[in-house]
């Protein structure tokens, strides 16, 4: 008689989160952050939230996105420009291990913070600032 086992493996996956908080900003202010992750990113979340004001969310590999007149032509990774005090963006993969973000205030806005997380997010650095 032989039995019959079955073996059950729980895989715990954590995710890295890191939080960066936004000086307030006047109008058109942009803040560029490098995302590093092992290997391409993927399944990575971005949420952006401000006390008062608007700031939009725009993402894209290679370089930097080109905001012009509170918008980028092509930031394929993400494009978020809702009116209300928070923003999202979830970036499902990309092709290589990191990314830019820009932070754009379409109105002046105080009090931000942005959380990044990600099962393979590395780091967030400040990239630029102008």
């Amino acid at each position: 008689m032989t039995a019959d086992c079955i073996i059950t493996v729980l895989i715990h996956y954590t995710n890295f989160i890191e939080v960066k908080m936004l000086p307030n900003a006047p109008k058109d202010h942009q803040a560029t952050f490098m995302v590093n992750c092992l290997g391409p990113c993927r399944d990575i979340n971005i949420h952006l939230t401000v006390e008062s004001g608007d700031a939009d969310l725009y993402a894209k590999e290679d370089e930097p996105p080109k905001i012009e007149n509170s918008n980028c032509e092509i930031c394929p990774l993400c494009k978020s420009r809702d009116s209300d005090l928070e923003d999202t963006c979830n970036i499902s993969s990309s092709r290589g291990d990191s990314f830019f973000l820009v932070v754009t205030a379409h109105k002046a806005y105080t009090g931000g913070t942005i959380v990044f997380v990600g099962f393979n997010l590395r780091n967030v650095t400040r990239y630029d600032d102008y």
